[in-house]
C-alpha cells in the first residue's frame, strides 16, 4: 500500500467508518465495568433537594437513566446522533428521563437550562481539542454558573487533548488535583472542590479522577 498523506487520510476515514457502523464500541461500553462505582460516588452526594440533573456528554445515557430512576428530572445531551438514538432505545421507559442531540460549545452552552446537578464526565478533553483549553474552561464555567453541583472528570493522558497539553503531569494524581483545584477555585462563587474517586480507565490512561464542585 502506498504511504504518505493519502494513506494516512484513508486510515482516518476507515476509523471514522468503523465508529459509525459500531465496530468500535462506544466509550461508555468500554468503561461499563466502572459505571456502578462512579454512580455510587455521585449518588452519595445527591440530596433530596437535588431534583434536576443535566448529563453533558451522556453517551448511552447510563447516568441520566440512573438519576431518573432516583426520581430526578434528568436530561442527557450528546453531540453524537448515534449515541442519543442508542440512549433513547435503552431508556425510553424511564419516567422523567429525556435525551437531546446537541453539540455543546462556547455558544450553545448559553442555551442550557439551570439545574441542581450537572455531570461533565469525560468531556473536558473534547472541548479542549475543539476550542483550546481556554475555551474548554469557559464552557465549564458557564455550566457551573447554571448548576448547584458539578461532577467533573478530566482525562489524565495527554493523548486525549490533542496538540495543546494541559498544565499537569500526565497520569499523576497530585498534579491533576492541583490543576483542577486551581481552575475551579478561580471561578466564583465556588465553595468547595472535592476529589471523590479514581477509577480504572482505558488505552493510555491509568485512571480517571472524579471531582465534585459545590457552590
Amino acid at each position: 500500500m502506498q504511504s504518505g498523506p493519502t494513506s494516512r487520510g484513508l486510515k482516518r476515514n476507515l476509523k471514522k467508518l468503523a465508529r459509525i457502523i459500531r465496530v468500535k464500541p462506544l466509550y461508555q461500553q468500554e468503561r461499563a465495568k466502572v459505571f456502578e462505582e462512579r454512580w455510587a460516588a455521585i449518588e452519595e452526594y445527591l440530596a433530596t433537594s437535588d431534583r434536576s440533573l443535566l448529563d453533558i456528554g451522556c453517551n448511552m445515557g447510563s447516568f441520566t437513566a440512573a438519576a431518573a430512576r432516583r426520581g430526578m428530572f434528568a436530561i442527557g445531551v450528546d453531540p453524537m446522533e448515534e449515541a442519543i438514538s442508542r440512549a433513547k432505545s435503552l431508556h425510553s421507559r424511564n419516567k422523567g428521563c429525556g435525551f437531546m442531540w446537541l453539540d455543546i460549545n462556547t455558544e450553545t452552552v448559553n442555551t442550557l437550562p439551570r439545574c441542581d446537578v450537572a455531570l461533565c464526565l469525560s468531556v473536558h478533553h473534547y472541548w479542549s481539542r475543539a476550542h483550546g483549553e481556554a475555551g474548554a474552561w469557559q464552557i465549564i464555567s458557564e455550566i457551573l454558573n447554571r448548576s448547584g453541583k458539578l461532577f467533573f472528570e478530566p482525562a489524565s493522558s495527554y493523548v486525549r487533548y490533542g496538540t495543546e497539553r494541559p498544565a499537569f503531569i500526565e497520569n499523576d494524581e497530585v498534579s491533576i488535583d492541583r490543576y483542577v483545584h486551581s481552575h475551579f477555585e478561580a471561578m466564583a462563587p465556588v465553595r468547595k472542590v472535592t476529589r471523590l474517586i479514581s477509577t480504572a480507565s482505558i488505552n493510555l490512561e491509568r485512571f480517571r479522577s472524579m471531582y465534585l464542585i459545590e457552590k
